[in-house]
């Protein structure tokens, strides 16, 4: 859903670049990252977002 959302489906978007994009969003808004609270990852599937 990222994927689609952000880039469409004519993008080919390199898995990483997904993972660095969470990893800089948890960093700014997650109080402790070894426990986050806002953005899960959901193994299998991919991250869901926890207002």
């Amino acid at each position: 859903m990222i994927y689609e959302a952000v880039w469409g489906n004519s993008v080919a978007v390199d898995d990483n670049a997904i993972m660095v994009y969470i990893n800089r969003l948890q960093s700014k808004i997650e109080d402790d990252r070894q426990k986050p609270a806002h953005i899960l990852t959901v193994r299998g599937l991919g991250y869901r977002f926890v207002p």
